[in-house]
């Protein structure tokens, strides 16, 4: 079961949203302030209530928060005070009700999460998502979810490990994205 928990809902699901948070933490020394956190969108995947085994935040940051060549290719089309959506995801596969059909199970999760991304895209009335991700979430976000990143960073260019990446909303392409940066 997936549940998007709103801003103002954040109270009634507290304890999930402190779940995952510390997921996050641990695995991706992932860290958001007071106010960014209240005004986050979670994600929240558990099996059975209060089961939590993954999810994701969504939050605005600043174009001029952004790394390398993620920044540099909205700053050709937007202000660096620009905010724009940004993306955390992740999934504990070492929770104990991941064991039985770990493959499947993961092929679901992502499936899912870029079902909810589109129809939050949809709802806000954008056309991205900036990504930030591990190694191994990014190549199960490509491989199980069939996630198609218009633009992604390398994790060697990163000065964190991580890479960034800029997920189309519209069904916009890698090739074409990138041949529209090259027009512009």
């Amino acid at each position: 079961m997936i549940k998007v928990v709103e801003p103002k809902d954040h109270c009634y699901y507290r304890s999930r949203i402190d779940i995952f948070m510390q997921f996050l933490a641990l695995q991706d020394n992932f860290y958001l302030s007071r106010e960014e956190l209240s005004k986050a969108t979670f994600i929240i995947a558990e099996k059975e209530a209060g089961d939590v085994y993954g999810g994701a935040i969504l939050h605005k940051k600043y174009v001029s928060d952004l790394r390398g060549n993620i920044k540099k290719a909205l700053l050709t089309v937007i202000s660096e005070k620009a905010e724009v959506w940004s993306c955390t995801p992740f999934i504990c596969l070492e929770h104990h009700s991941l064991a039985h059909d770990k493959d499947k199970f993961v092929k679901t999760f992502y499936s899912e999460l870029l079902k909810i991304f589109l129809e939050f895209g949809n709802h806000e009335k954008i056309s991205f998502l900036c990504f930030r991700l591990n190694k191994d979430e990014y190549l199960r976000s490509m491989n199980a979810g069939g996630w198609s990143y218009a633009l992604q960073t390398k994790s060697k260019d990163s000065p964190d490990g991580f890479l960034y990446g800029i997920l189309s909303l519209n069904g916009v392409k890698g090739e074409q994205y990138k041949r529209s940066q090259d027009a512009a």
